[in-house]
């Protein structure tokens, strides 16, 4: 085996070591991408939970509105009456 051989295996196994190191850079390229989509995933997960929280809230004050405009409705009647009366009085 000549230097010239050996020459030639120095150079192809620096080719297949420059080939793994591009490939190492972009899995590394790759698996940060991925984190940052995990992360952001992680984020609009947190986010969806406050938002949903939020609108169980807001359910729940509606329920309590109706609730109360139902019972004023109820009333409505009867204020409606004493306000009648109390103008036929005060005519």
């Amino acid at each position: 085996m000549g230097i010239r051989s050996s020459e030639l295996k120095v150079n192809k196994l620096s080719e297949e070591i420059e080939r793994s190191e591009e490939e190492i850079q972009n899995h590394k390229r790759e698996i940060s991408e991925i984190t940052e989509t995990a992360v952001l995933s992680n984020f609009y997960k947190e986010e969806l939970k406050e938002i949903q929280m939020e609108s169980k809230e807001l359910e729940k004050e509606m329920e309590e509105n109706k609730d109360a405009a139902l019972i004023i409705s109820g009333h409505l009647k009867d204020l409606k009456s004493l306000m009648n009366r109390r103008k036929k009085i005060l005519l």
